[in-house]
């Protein structure tokens, strides 16, 4: 049987991947779970695995090539999970495959001495699910449900049946490709945190005096936090950058940035600002609303942006350690005033960065200059 591998989705808004090298070439032996090609979009460079078990049999694209996510780009001759080879490894009594999965164990103690003699590598995804009570079911929880090989006795069987105990639902698709942005940020960013506490106090009484003098301008407390991240990138342009490889990054002379923004069903997606040096604060602020809106669009599409901003205050949140989203160099967390003392209410700005491009001291001055250009907040 031929099964086509496809290029995936590599995080938001990639519509397209470029094939940098193939890591088989035809005729070669593929394992299940081993590299068979890196690709590559404008954010990551990634070594997509082979499903499957078989035999290259066709390259369709050269090196070099851009393509469509979900394009074919490596056929594969996979290997018949039923062949003779697969069906004597298995020791008498042991559930065999048939049409519709596998039958009912009818040795118990047979196969749990089979189990443990072998390695998950040893076994074929299809000799990893077992029917039992007439469901599929992992080849972990089979040995949780029937015991292991050291004989322990399986736990007492439930009086319902295994389906009364769960429901499956489906992610949604606009977390199901968060989730691949963040798995693949984890495996290349190197992550760190700094946090420091800032006065609310100025930015307070900045809006008591906007709201004296025109109640319909009256700026919003992220607004003027935002700006005051802008005002320090200026200083700061290695927060303006991304990775590229090993040995260069690419630093943005007019940076996006990041909003995040919570939709109904505890759904997230990013309003990018665009070119953030462009303006003085009335531009800016009126590109955030805007940004804001159009984010709403069920349809919207996020891009880059150097920087994230995640404003928590709002529901309560005092403090937390935010996640990076690759390619972003640095994720800004606000957190809700809570510690007032005498002329001061504070508040955490809990920043996480990238420490491939920026360690410590930069981070925390970088953070400083934030709090120093919210306590001398005079936006023009």
């Amino acid at each position: 049987m031929v099964y086509s591998l496809k290029a995936p989705q590599i995080g938001e808004a990639v519509h397209s991947v470029n094939i940098i090298r193939y890591l088989k070439s035809v005729g070669e032996s593929v394992k299940v779970d081993e590299p068979v090609v890196t690709l590559e979009t404008h954010k990551t460079a990634v070594d997509i695995e082979s499903p499957v078990a078989g035999i290259i049999k066709e390259l369709l694209f050269p090196e070099g090539t851009s393509v469509p996510v979900g394009e074919t780009i490596v056929l594969l001759l996979r290997d018949s999970d039923q062949n003779p080879k697969n069906l004597q490894a298995l020791p008498p009594n042991i559930p065999h495959p048939t049409k519709d999965g596998y039958q009912p164990v009818s040795d118990v103690a047979a196969l749990r001495v089979w189990l443990g003699k072998k390695r998950n590598a040893e076994i074929s995804p299809r000799q990893k699910a077992y029917c039992l009570n007439n469901k599929v079911v992992p080849l972990s929880l089979y040995r949780s449900m029937m015991g292991d090989a050291a004989g322990r006795e399986p736990p007492a069987p439930d009086a319902r049946n295994e389906s009364d105990h769960f429901v499956d639902v489906p992610l949604k698709k606009s977390q199901l490709i968060l989730g691949q942005t963040l798995s693949d940020s984890a495996r290349q960013v190197v992550s760190a945190n700094v946090q420091m506490l800032c006065d609310n106090l100025p930015l307070e009484n900045f809006r008591k005096l906007s709201r004296q003098r025109d109640a319909s301008q009256v700026p919003s407390r992220l607004e003027l936090i935002a700006w005051a991240v802008v005002c320090a990138l200026k200083e700061y342009p290695a927060f303006c950058a991304r990775v590229l490889n090993t040995t260069t990054m690419r630093q943005f002379k007019n940076p996006n940035i990041g909003i995040a923004l919570a939709l109904p069903d505890d759904g997230l997606t990013t309003a990018v600002v665009k070119n953030v040096f462009s303006d003085e604060f009335s531009g800016f602020a009126r590109k955030v609303k805007a940004s804001l809106l159009a984010a709403k669009d069920p349809d919207y599409v996020t891009g880059y942006h150097c920087m994230s901003i995640s404003d928590m205050s709002s529901y309560g949140a005092i403090n937390a350690i935010p996640v990076i989203a690759a390619p972003a160099t640095a994720t800004l967390f606000i957190g809700k005033p809570h510690l007032k003392e005498e002329n001061r209410h504070l508040f955490y700005l809990s920043l996480s960065f990238d420490h491939r491009i920026i360690n410590g001291v930069g981070a925390t001055t970088f953070l400083r200059s934030v709090c120093n250009h919210l306590t001398q907040i005079s936006p023009a």
